[in-house]
C-alpha cells in the first residue's frame, strides 16, 4: 500500500493571509465603533478624528491600525492625558475590549 502526500502550501498561505487581513479590518472596524463611543465629546471633532487604515501585508506581517487620523490635534492630549487633564485611554480600552474579536474571527476564518 502506498501513501501519497501533497503539500497545497501556497494555497493554504494565500487563505490564511485573506482571513488575518479580514479578521484584522474587522476588529479595527469595530475598535473604532468602541472608541468614538466612549470619547468625550465636547465639539465631536476628537470622535470624529478616529478611523482605521485597512490591513495590508508587509513581508510575513499583516499590519492595520485605528485611531486619529490627525484632523483633531488635541486627541493626543485628552487620549494620553497631561498635567491638567485625567488619561482617557480612549485607544487602549478600545484594543482591549475587542482583541478577544480578533482572536475568534481569526479562529474562526481558518
Amino acid at each position: 500500500m502506498a501513501v501519497r502526500f501533497t503539500w497545497n502550501s501556497p494555497p493554504i498561505k494565500a487563505r490564511v493571509e485573506r482571513a488575518s487581513i479580514s479578521a484584522v479590518d474587522a476588529t479595527n472596524r469595530e475598535a473604532v465603533q468602541v472608541c468614538r463611543s466612549i470619547v468625550w465629546v465636547d465639539t465631536g471633532q476628537a470622535r470624529d478624528s478616529i478611523n482605521y487604515t485597512p490591513a495590508t501585508r508587509k513581508g510575513s506581517r499583516i499590519e492595520g491600525s485605528f485611531g486619529s487620523d490627525g484632523s483633531a490635534p488635541h486627541f493626543i492630549y485628552i487620549d494620553q492625558g497631561t498635567r491638567f487633564i485625567q488619561a482617557g485611554q480612549f485607544l487602549a480600552r478600545s484594543a482591549d475590549q475587542c482583541f478577544p474579536s480578533f482572536l475568534a474571527r481569526l479562529a474562526g476564518a481558518v
